[in-house]
């Protein structure tokens, strides 16, 4: 059955369609704000001279992203525990009813905030000090991405 259980080869396009426009909105949204940042510099960061100060910085801030998927692992681990279809299941193969979507939604919150982690990194080890205004306004879209789910989990990921 394709993604959103539309069957058929229309249902698939239509999900492809609205994947394909979320993505688009968070990647067009996450330059805007990194722009707005650049330019308007609305909070200062500390004085970050050198690369190690600038991704120890990006670490430190990526700690909202890593308690993030804190949040989607408990959820998962709460739901096997009192599933009694599940609770054996971590090992052994996919989930059951009782999992629900969960598992999948972990599984894609992994993949982002490992991408995401990894993009805030990666520009906290080449741009300027000055620059790093922008991953806190990243992690904070990032957040924003998830507030309903997975579906604009691409916010802030840089």
């Amino acid at each position: 059955m394709p993604a959103g259980g539309d069957h058929g080869a229309d249902g698939f396009w239509h999900e492809q369609r609205r994947v394909g426009l979320g993505a688009a909105c968070a990647a067009g949204t996450s330059v805007l704000v990194i722009l707005l940042l650049v330019v308007l510099r609305p909070f200062g960061v500390p004085d970050l001279p050198d690369a190690a100060s600038r991704v120890a910085f990006a670490v430190r801030t990526d700690l909202f992203v890593v308690a993030w998927l804190g949040v989607m692992v408990a959820s998962v681990a709460q739901r096997r525990f009192f599933s009694a279809e599940d609770i054996g299941r971590s090992a052994t193969g996919p989930g059951g009813a009782g999992l629900g979507r969960a598992d999948v939604v972990l599984q894609n919150t992994l993949e982002q905030v490992v991408f995401a982690v990894g993009c805030h990194v990666g520009l906290a080890s080449v741009l300027p000090g000055w620059f790093m205004v922008v991953v806190p306004g990243l992690v904070g879209l990032f957040w924003l991405g998830y507030r309903d789910g997975a579906g604009l989990g691409l916010l802030g990921l840089g």
